[in-house]
């Protein structure tokens, strides 16, 4: 009996081990994905960790050294609420440059000037240099590597935050190349703060759109078993529990075959909002999908998930 119990510990802890191994395989390789399982994971992985990066503060900072060598203090420079580019010389060139490319369109809605690099480099002339090699045209500035302290700052990835004078970071960001639709759903999100209407016929944020708390009735949903063809709607209750009107600016889910419908009417502390999310049973199978919540709620996006499975072949002509 000792004996099959050590053989079931070692099968159950080598198992752990190598679920550890193949996530890190993907996190660290994302090029080399090559399906969509794979790529849906690595997606909720980068949010995640987006999410849960919701602290950052600058170290005593009280300047930063522009592109022509001029101190400038950084009250100065966040003296209105502005979208903020973070990189050092260490991450990697295409991610910066993606962003930097995403940067620019942006900035012909909410103005170039609302958009501010925030670089690390050893020394002015190596700043120098790279901004003119990514041919930023935005406001920059250089400050030093440990000027910013944040878990976000160990991913050693490219992140993007919003903040104002307070020097308060919000709407902290860690983008990926392999993900865009993820970035532009976030980009779709932050335009809303300077009461920007996108591609989207939504209704935008007013440009003194104030942080709020929010709730989840329950952060999943179980259908249990379907048969294809049936109409599998979750729906999840969210309440304002903060003091300022919460904006649910978008709903982005992980698969196509999740559809999200929300409310982008302000919904006044003390009230709830009705989050959908539509699964598509033509799809059989057992599945679990996952969506985030973008808002003005703290700790955002929220992830919620619906789970199930579908059964049999679909009835032609059933709704």
């Amino acid at each position: 009996m000792k004996h099959i119990h050590f053989i079931a510990i070692t099968i159950f802890f080598t198992a752990i081990l190598l679920g550890v191994f193949l996530l890190s395989r993907l996190t660290a390789t994302p090029a080399h994905l090559s399906n969509a399982g794979s790529i849906e994971l690595l997606q909720q992985n980068i949010l995640l960790q987006s999410a849960s990066f919701n602290r950052l503060q600058f170290n005593g900072v009280d300047s930063a050294t522009g592109i022509n060598g001029t101190r400038s203090a950084m009250k100065d420079i966040f003296n209105e609420r502005r979208l903020a580019l973070r990189f050092n010389e260490t991450n990697c060139d295409v991610c910066v440059e993606t962003e930097l490319q995403a940067l620019r369109k942006l900035g012909q809605s909410i103005g170039a000037g609302n958009i501010v690099i925030l670089a690390s480099y050893a020394s002015q002339r190596d700043f120098k240099i790279v901004c003119r090699t990514y041919g930023i045209n935005f406001p920059a500035y250089n400050i030093l590597p440990d000027a910013v302290s944040s878990p976000v700052e160990e991913a050693n990835r490219p992140y993007l935050f919003v903040t104002d004078s307070t020097l308060l970071a919000g709407y902290l960001f860690v983008p990926s190349k392999e993900l865009p639709k993820i970035s532009e759903a976030y980009y779709r999100m932050v335009s809303q703060l300077w009461n920007v209407q996108t591609d989207r016929n939504v209704q935008t944020a007013p440009a003194n759109v104030e942080p709020t708390d929010l709730h989840i009735d329950s952060h999943t949903y179980r259908f249990g078993t379907l048969h294809a063809g049936d109409d599998a709607t979750a729906t999840f209750t969210i309440a304002n529990t903060g003091k300022s009107p919460l904006l649910l600016q978008e709903v982005q889910a992980t698969c196509g075959c999740t559809v999200p419908e929300w409310s982008r009417q302000p919904v006044p502390p003390g009230q709830t909002v009705i989050v959908k999310l539509k699964y598509d049973t033509k799809i059989t199978g057992i599945f679990s999908k996952k969506a985030f919540i973008f808002s003005n709620a703290a700790g955002s996006p929220h992830g919620v998930t619906i789970s199930g499975e579908v059964v049999g072949e679909e009835i032609q002509g059933k709704r």
